[in-house]
């Protein structure tokens, strides 16, 4: 009961829950009471939304606990601590996803935006029944086309429809916590915020790449006890973690801005490219620009498949209607 599971990428989660991997980016999966399933805390990489069917107690969330109802939406993300808890298999549709599915695509956006994924937000959204529909048909779309095309779905596609479900959470949220202002409380939260903070204001022009020195002052707690605090609650390290998230901010700048290497090197700390080169493929396993290559051209034959398919699916309409007349 003491092992903190790491859940990192959507297979983690797949084989975690005793589920068949559907596609290395995103899954959506019916789930029901399994005996299979082992509880244990677990360390999030990725991205989870649950659309419950059932009630429950609270569960551990970070630093608190998470307190959700019936037809509520579930949310944890990116570096998140959670359960362990029976109430985290219950009846339910979940989508689990991975931020770099939305890499270099105008429909994605960084997880701050959505703030129901934060730690300081610990209580589930409550969805009304036109609402709970639209998120439970959205999830019903995207798991239709991975029982169709599994890992050679269209991630263009895919993203378009996971767009519109986070859409519809943003929206109840802002119906459910109008004036409601969320401050980080415990250590993880803090953590998890001055994280997010450097990244998006791209704090990595003034202080250099952030060390756990940085994050423990922020957080009013000596070096040493920090990091022994966040390993014995995560099970990672601080410096570990704060790697992972400094190279997925990479990933993302890379395909989806018009920074050049230079550039997204700077805004992470480093200054100087040949360091971020070596630091970057060290983990990724390629350069930043051979990164940016790849990556590109696999958005651009997604794009000319989604193009495809919308002229095909205009010419099929078109021939319904001659049919009619």
């Amino acid at each position: 009961m003491n092992e903190i599971k790491r859940i990192i990428s959507v297979k983690d989660y797949a084989d975690h829950m005793s589920l068949q991997l559907q596609h290395p980016l995103i899954g959506v999966y019916d789930v029901q009471t399994n005996a299979e399933f082992e509880y244990s805390k677990c360390f999030y990489g990725l991205n989870v939304l649950i659309l419950n069917m059932s009630s429950g107690s609270p569960f551990l969330y970070g630093d608190d606990v998470y307190h959700f109802q019936n037809g509520s939406v579930i949310a944890f993300s990116t570096g998140q601590l959670i359960g362990p808890s029976k109430e985290l298999r219950p009846n339910a549709k979940v989508v689990v996803w991975h931020d770099e599915i939305f890499h270099g695509l105008s429909v994605g956006r960084m997880r701050w935006d959505y703030p129901f994924f934060s730690y300081s937000c610990n209580y589930s959204l409550d969805l009304n029944d036109a609402e709970r529909t639209l998120v439970e048909n959205n999830m019903g779309k995207i798991q239709k086309i991975l029982d169709q095309k599994g890992e050679n779905a269209n991630p263009i596609q895919l993203s378009r429809i996971l767009s519109q479900i986070l859409g519809s959470c943003v929206a109840v949220y802002k119906r459910q916590y109008t004036n409601y202002k969320h401050e980080p409380q415990g250590m993880l939260s803090q953590f998890e915020y001055y994280l997010d903070k450097f990244i998006r204001e791209k704090e990595g022009y003034k202080i250099g790449i952030p060390e756990v020195k940085y994050f423990a002052e922020k957080c009013k707690l000596s070096s040493n006890y920090f990091g022994e605090l966040f390993q014995r609650l995560t099970g990672m390290r601080a410096k570990e973690y704060i790697q992972l998230r400094i190279i997925e901010a990479a990933k993302e700048s890379l395909v989806s801005s018009s920074l050049s290497t230079t550039q997204v090197a700077q805004s992470l700390g480093f200054s100087h490219p040949n360091h971020f080169a070596i630091y970057f493929k060290n983990v990724v396993g390629e350069t930043p620009n051979d990164y940016r290559i790849r990556t590109f051209k696999k958005l651009q034959r997604a794009r000319i498949e989604c193009e495809q398919v919308a002229e095909d699916s205009y010419l099929t309409n078109q021939e319904t209607e001659n049919m009619e007349l």
